[in-house]
């Protein structure tokens, strides 16, 4: 009987910290990597972390393998695959989708996908409101509220002012007005953690949905398809 859940996440390679930290009292395995859980039992996972090989994504497979093994997991022990699906970067998402999907059809496992942004907010002692911003660009980015749990979309420095948040979860790419207007309204700006571990916890109480339906939170319109429009407007 599958007795696994395996988790992917890979959705912000550029974000936050790499490796093993220490994070609300335990040990994290930070950044791009896979994990693995008993169903019932998310607390208890191992995770891998990607290796650096000049993608984020060569090493994917890869480590899903050492993970299993090492876990003497067999693909027909998996139950479900939970992926982060953003928002983040636009071909690490693509990939991560793509593998489950893959991932799913092959061995006939359930599919759970889970915001990136709720990842980013597993974390202890959070104020309320916490505002968690991703896949910044110019002078936005994609935001959601917590513990309010609701997605917001694009946001500019203007609503950061106000929504007045405590904490503002944000990468090193966090646009300067936006930055400064956390400064303004007396918020604490917090690195993001992105972690498998965090992930298979979040996957937790997510139902299933259709491998086919799988796909990527995309945070915007990606530039090559932007820049196609401007090359050949409607007629």
């Amino acid at each position: 009987m599958p007795r696994f859940t395996l988790a992917i996440e890979i959705s912000n390679p550029s974000s936050g910290p790499r490796g093993v930290i220490e994070l609300d009292g335990r040990r994290v395995v930070a950044g791009p990597s896979v994990a693995i859980a008993p169903v019932d039992d998310p607390s208890a996972a191992d995770s891998e972390p990607l290796h650096d090989k000049g993608r984020h994504d060569d090493d994917l497979m890869p480590a899903i393998d050492r993970l299993c093994r090492r876990n003497n997991a067999t693909p027909q022990d998996l139950a479900r695959i939970a992926v982060s699906i953003g928002p983040g970067g636009y071909t690490s998402l693509r990939i991560a989708v793509a593998t489950a999907k893959m991932l799913a059809e092959a061995t006939g496992a359930a599919v759970v996908p889970v915001e990136s942004w709720r990842v980013a907010a597993d974390r202890a002692g959070l104020p309320a409101p916490t505002l968690v911003c991703l896949a910044s660009k110019n002078e936005s980015a994609w935001a959601a509220l917590v513990p309010e749990q609701r997605g917001l979309g694009l946001i500019t420095a203007l609503h950061v002012r106000e929504l007045r948040p405590r904490a503002v979860i944000g990468d090193r790419f966090l646009p300067e007005p936006i930055r400064a207007a956390a400064a303004e309204v007396g918020a604490t700006v917090i690195e993001p953690v992105f972690s498998a571990g965090a992930l298979i916890r979040m996957a937790a109480g997510v139902d299933p949905i259709d491998p086919v339906k799988l796909a990527p939170l995309y945070p915007r319109e990606a530039e090559a398809v932007t820049q196609w429009r401007r090359l050949h407007p409607p007629a």
